[in-house]
């Protein structure tokens, strides 16, 4: 049997984080999907008027998150010029090629070297963590510091140099905070209190994390923003940023009737996160299985020491589940940082697989679950091979589906899923586990490239799958119908928009629509939805308090909210003319 060879781990991450990330960039934009829009709002303000303390919507409301990857996203583009939408994404790319080497050599030092490669190589091409490793969110980034504390905590408890990775995991909650709030701090402590707590020796261990100074730094950084926003901007905006980050974006998650639209059971996350990173969770769900709990009633030291390991990821997987599961308020994006556990548990159960059925030698599995365990990892490259000869059938019947996809991407795609297959029954045919694996994950990469470039695109709004395009075309439609005065746009996909026409249509606020109406007699145009018409009303409202000019206030209706109501530019716009004078 060819073994895998360890010995290049890092360079073959890289290389299929380098690989999956082209996929997902190539691929249709999705700036229009889960919020990233305000995040691109909350990098404008930065960026356009130079708020690094506090970021704003166009229409005053308050980031709803720490500043942290806003401060990070904006010198890039304040340095660059540009306003691309790469760079926008780019702390949570860099964010995701981090967390993967961290899983590497937490795996490989908590189990083997094997295991740590084939995690991090799940962990690549898992279709959530590859989704949110090109968002323009923060979940990537918190992701990124919870994995850091629990890996910082395990070296700490096998280096020689104490202090230093005790200041890795302080300095990780710290940023964790400024990221995404106090979860980053919660969830990692939770998950190792409950591994102490089974491995009896809960207490040891928190006398040893020198709380005394580790605390303190873990947040300071936060103290001292909030004390810049105090210092700043007085006792109201600080009262305001409280409201918004402690009241109502964390509180509230436990009042069921602050979010009616995200009330989910107590058991909603477990579904989700089964069906968003198949093939891998099926694993997982097998390593349960092959944990012998009852040697642990035993106290076996033998037992202690050869599934400690496991255990870890296993608390670091249940506490993620357990907080989130807590809030009434759920969202499946909010249990991300338990897909790196899931994907270490999913690497150790096929690791012994493949001793097992590429060596004959023996494992925690034993003869009798072997078969089994073989009949549902090869369940996974037949799956594979009926869908790319599906898509063979689809396009050679030339059915109704055939002409909702891109044809030649969709035929690439086929073939490579039968020929990563053929690899996949070669290598084992051949005993050599290295072909066998390349097939896989080859395999599963051509699923994500499925749902990114043939699953994603629409023939209702082809051409405006590319920002490029969307920005040109509302660019011009806009100047068409506006001549020349200011238009705000209104409505929950506004931000995204006006992220991609911030150069050279450069976004106003309230103040600056104000300024201009005390000094011009242009005038203003709204951009919005039917469903927007309250809050341009409210806006027109808001204008009347602080001018005294006259001016003529339009309202653009577009068709509907969703994402091709926006952008189906060329067809006939329900122009309304809403005059309010003065």
């Amino acid at each position: 049997m060819a073994q895998l060879n360890p010995k290049h781990s890092p360079w073959i991450i890289v290389l299929v984080f380098a690989l999956v990330a082209a996929i997902r960039i190539l691929g249709p934009s999705d700036l229009f999907q889960g919020d990233q829009a305000k995040q691109a709002d909350y990098v404008i303000d930065i960026v356009v008027r130079g708020n690094w303390l506090i970021q704003h919507h166009e229409d005053t409301i308050m980031a709803s998150k720490p500043p942290l990857y806003n401060w990070l996203a904006a010198p890039l583009m304040i340095a660059s010029g540009s306003f691309s939408e790469i760079l926008l994404k780019l702390p949570s790319r860099v964010a995701g090629l981090l967390v993967l080497l961290i899983v590497w050599d937490f795996t490989r030092k908590i189990l083997n070297p094997r295991v740590g490669l084939l995690a991090a190589i799940f962990l690549a091409t898992n279709y959530m963590f590859t989704k949110q490793m090109y968002f323009a969110r923060t979940d990537m980034l918190v992701t990124l510091f919870i994995t850091a504390q629990f890996w910082a905590v395990f070296r700490w408890t096998q280096s020689t140099k104490k202090r230093a990775w005790l200041a890795v995991l302080w300095i990780s909650a710290a940023f964790g905070i400024l990221a995404k709030g106090p979860i980053a701090v919660i969830i990692p402590h939770l998950g190792l209190s409950l591994w102490w707590l089974w491995m009896r020796s809960w207490r040891f261990h928190y006398k040893k994390l020198e709380l005394w100074w580790g605390i303190p730094i873990a947040i300071l950084p936060a103290a001292i923003w909030a004390m810049a926003i105090y210092h700043y901007g007085g006792p109201e905006v600080f009262a305001d940023v409280y409201d918004r980050l402690i009241t109502t974006e964390t509180l509230s998650r436990f009042d069921a009737a602050a979010h009616p639209g995200e009330t989910r059971s107590f058991f909603y996350y477990i579904f989700p996160l089964i069906a968003r990173t198949l093939p891998w969770s099926v694993l997982t769900l097998i390593a349960f299985r092959y944990v012998p709990w009852r040697s642990f009633r035993r106290k076996s030291a033998a037992c202690w020491d050869q599934y400690s390991g496991v255990i870890l990821a296993i608390c670091w997987l249940l506490s993620t589940l357990l907080f989130m599961s807590v809030f009434p308020s759920k969202r499946i994006v909010r249990v991300l940082p338990a897909v790196p556990p899931l994907c270490i548990l999913a690497g150790w159960v096929f690791d012994a697989f493949l001793v097992c059925c590429f060596t004959g030698h023996q494992t925690f599995i034993n003869q009798r679950s072997i078969h089994t365990l073989k009949r549902i990892v090869f369940t996974i490259p037949w799956v594979y091979l009926i869908l790319g000869v599906g898509l063979i059938a689809v396009i050679l019947l030339n059915s109704h589906l055939a002409i909702a996809i891109h044809p030649g991407m969709t035929l690439f795609i086929a073939l490579g899923l039968i020929i990563m297959v053929s690899l996949c029954f070669y290598g084992h045919a051949k005993k050599n586990a290295s072909l066998f694996v390349m097939g896989l994950v080859t395999c599963v990469m051509l699923g994500i490239m499925l749902d990114r470039h043939v699953l994603s695109y629409d023939e209702r709004c082809a051409k405006y799958q590319h920002t490029q395009l969307i920005s040109k075309d509302l660019l011009e439609y806009t100047k068409q119908n506006t001549q020349g005065s200011i238009m705000i746009m209104q409505g929950y996909y506004s931000p995204a928009l006006r992220y991609l026409l911030v150069h050279p249509h450069r976004p106003f606020s309230l103040d600056e629509v104000v300024n201009h109406l005390e000094t011009s007699h242009e005038d203003v145009y709204v951009v919005g939805s039917q469903k927007d018409l309250s809050r341009i009303q409210t806006l027109r409202k808001a204008i009347d308090l602080y001018t005294d000019s006259s001016y003529e206030l339009t309202a653009i209706h577009f068709p509907s909210t969703d994402i091709f109501g926006w952008l189906k530019l060329i067809t006939p716009m329900s122009l309304s003319s809403n005059a309010s004078k003065k």
